[in-house]
């Protein structure tokens, strides 16, 4: 692709609480709106998805016909014998792989991953990166794509919200809430349409104003999540815990109810195994 295109990044596992058709809905709605303001880099506009196909989740080349993205969305494929990977319009799952010949070319999944090192290498192609999902306990790709600089859009909600914030990033409005069935929480649908005006906003930023942009993401990023931070918080939790009942003692003896379990399990084997 083109050395000066721009490049919507995102990482997730291709699942239901991923918001992928969503996501393609509203990254076709912002390359149309690039088209019709003849905008210099409607053609050269790309995004990138990490993710896994097939899986548990969406229908992936469903939603790329749906909204006429195909030659826009890339994928990261890996070879399960040479280790080359390579971004990729979508592909057959198991596709033949240009370095070592064989038919071991796929997406990467949980069992078959790129290395730290390698998926560094990814995020650092992406110009902005964005999360989009029902919710989140932490969304660690924000962090990973705000380490290298890369500015980020989240879902005001949730754990997002929090990440988010700390950077300075780009909270996208909550359209809709809703009960999920199998949990009973409360989600969120994120506002397209508001998506779209924040990558609006973006392209059209000045470059040193993205540069400025980058630099306070990573900035924010060394700020709030580093490991001294984290051990520091961890340490201080636990020199000052105040243990109740039988927290922490664990010479205190057994109460009749657990020794009788014990009794049940193999002679090899404790209750507190």
């Amino acid at each position: 692709i083109e050395e000066d295109a721009f490049i919507v990044g995102t990482i997730c596992r291709n699942q239901k609480r991923k918001l992928i058709p969503e996501l393609f809905e509203a990254f076709g709605k912002f390359v149309k709106k690039l088209h019709a303001e003849n905008h210099p880099q409607a053609a050269k506009t790309y995004l990138h998805v990490h993710t896994s196909y097939p899986d548990a989740g969406w229908d992936i080349p469903l939603y790329l016909k749906e909204y006429e993205i195909g030659n826009r969305v890339r994928f990261t494929y890996s070879c399960k014998v040479c280790g080359f990977y390579q971004s990729s319009i979508f592909k057959h799952p198991s596709a033949f792989c240009p370095k070592c010949g064989n038919k071991s070319l796929s997406m990467p999944n949980v069992a078959n991953g790129l290395s730290q090192q390698d998926l560094n290498i990814v995020i650092n192609l992406f110009d902005f990166y964005v999360q989009y999902a029902i919710c989140e306990g932490f969304g660690m790709p924000q962090v990973e794509a705000s380490s290298a600089g890369v500015p980020v859009a989240s879902v005001d909600y949730s754990a997002m919200q929090d990440v988010v914030n700390k950077l300075n990033g780009y909270p996208i409005r909550v359209n809709q809430y809703f009960r999920e069935l199998e949990t009973k929480a409360i989600r969120v649908y994120p506002d397209n349409e508001h998506l779209v005006e924040i990558l609006s906003e973006y392209i059209n930023m000045p470059e040193m104003l993205k540069e400025s942009k980058k630099f306070e993401t990573r900035q924010n990023t060394e700020k709030y999540y580093n490991w001294d931070n984290i051990a520091k918080k961890w340490e201080k939790y636990l020199d000052n815990v105040e243990l109740t009942g039988l927290q922490g003692q664990w010479q205190v003896p057994l109460s009749p109810l657990a020794e009788a379990s014990e009794d049940a399990l193999p002679e090899n084997i404790s209750a507190y195994d």
